[in-house]
């Protein structure tokens, strides 16, 4: 072993000991777990009502913060706007969402339909103990 790992293996050893680092430890490794569960559920949730995850989070989302471009979803969630065309076609061949034309000329605003919001409903509700 050499110098530079020894001194290595000290700090190691020393930051491991320190409360502080072990608390950060801790609470990192927890809001894993937490993080882990509520994907889990998510993906349950979804699979229960014959949707994606994506799908699910696009019904929370425009009913949130209401109608919402596929532009700003792509960008809320991180994927392609092809992927969320697709995920909004399901939606809406399922009858939870329908588009409107947005207020740019070309866009097309998603809007959740009543019976998106009554799946949203019992979708927040399996969701609370996450609030």
């Amino acid at each position: 072993m050499g110098m530079l790992d020894v001194m290595t293996a000290r700090k190691d050893e020393a930051s491991r000991d320190d409360p502080t680092t072990v608390v950060a430890e801790r609470l990192a490794s927890a809001l894993e777990r937490i993080a882990n569960a509520r994907r889990a559920l998510l993906q349950d949730i979804a699979t229960r009502n014959g949707l994606s995850p994506l799908q699910v989070e696009i019904l929370r989302h425009v009913h949130a913060s209401g109608p919402t471009s596929g532009s700003v979803l792509s960008r809320e969630f991180g994927v392609t706007t092809p992927t969320v065309s697709d995920a909004v076609a399901a939606l809406r061949d399922k009858g939870y969402v329908e588009q409107r034309p947005g207020v740019a000329v070309r866009t097309r605003a998603v809007h959740p339909t009543d019976l998106g919001l009554r799946l949203v409903e019992r979708i927040e509700a399996d969701l609370a103990p996450f609030r």
